[in-house]
């Protein structure tokens, strides 16, 4: 699965990136947010990326 948006408290990115299925969730993003999910949550099966990175 892929999200791809501005990750905010609003957007509650946590929660589909603790979803409990096969593969890998996929977040492409910048915001707020973004440090915090990159940190907890890139794991194996988790993919947070920066969309500024060049």
């Amino acid at each position: 699965m892929v999200y791809m948006g501005r990750t905010s408290v609003e957007k509650n990115i946590k929660a589909f990136l603790s979803l409990e299925m096969p593969g890998t969730e996929l977040v492409m993003s910048d915001g707020p947010d973004l440090a915090m999910l990159k940190q907890k949550f890139s794991q194996e099966e988790n993919l947070v990326m920066d969309l500024r990175q060049k």
